[in-house]
């Protein structure tokens, strides 16, 4: 993703627009994005609503992502998600125009007076969960994100790095960025729960699965070995004291 650096930006920009290599803008969005931010005074974000390859509404306006919610998603239950509805990630897509947690960095426009507040992308992250972090930090200085289902962009998620791919592992940098996530939004203890909601969600499928009570759904395109790789890379990280390095920044950042 683009990283903007604020020393380079014209000043009399009003907006920075990002947009992913694997996207393709369709007509008018982008004004129909600065003409958003132009319309609410504390928007801060906007987002454009993304069509997958086939032109089908993908989810493009999000929840952040909690420990409640890494239950929700692992376990594949929907009990257990119409109980937990208000922490699920990414609700089904709406052509409704609302105020969200965060928006698709595939395609989202950003008011210069965010950047001038809060500063560039966090360089932390590799790729994944930078935009769910920089729309988080905007939201504690006081901006809103908007979802914009009239500005599309078409997304070949995945095209630049495979991971939407079926059936295949993880790269280990995503698994890196959600931990720095979680310890940068929750802290140490925030991550812990995380890490045990997702491992207690994904016991609960298998289990389904295996005693024939359903739970099959999608099994097809899910990662290999996912749970078991996300906690290996979350104690090596303990054992390498990154977990307590994240945490003074962000002990930093507060004070």
């Amino acid at each position: 993703m683009l990283q903007p650096h604020l020393r380079q930006v014209d000043p009399d920009l009003t907006a920075v627009v990002l947009l992913n290599p694997d996207a393709v803008v369709r007509a008018g969005t982008l004004a129909r994005l600065i003409d958003e931010l132009g319309t609410r005074p504390r928007a801060g974000i906007a987002g454009a609503a993304i069509e997958g390859p086939d032109g089908e509404l993908v989810v493009s306006a999000h929840v952040t992502p909690s420990p409640l919610g890494e239950l929700e998603a692992s376990a594949g239950f929907a009990p257990l998600t119409r109980l937990l509805s208000r922490h699920v990630v990414s609700p089904p897509p709406s052509g409704v125009s609302r105020e969200c947690d965060w928006v698709s960095g595939a395609c989202m426009a950003i008011r210069r007076e965010v950047l001038d507040a809060i500063g560039p992308f966090d360089e932390g992250f590799f790729l994944y969960y930078e935009e769910v972090d920089f729309c988080r930090r905007a939201a504690r200085a006081g901006w809103t994100c908007w979802f914009v289902p009239d500005a599309r962009v078409v997304h070949f998620e995945g095209a630049a790095t495979g991971i939407t791919h079926a059936r295949r592992r993880l790269p280990a940098y995503w698994f890196d960025s959600r931990r720095r996530f979680f310890l940068k939004s929750y802290g140490a203890p925030g991550l812990l729960a995380a890490d045990l909601l997702r491992c207690l969600g994904r016991g609960s499928l298998v289990l389904r699965r295996t005693l024939g009570l359903g739970g099959r759904r999608n099994a097809e395109r899910e990662p290999v070995r996912a749970t078991r790789d996300l906690v290996a890379s979350d104690i090596r990280a303990l054992w390498r004291g990154e977990w307590s390095r994240v945490a003074r920044e962000r002990g930093r950042a507060a004070s």
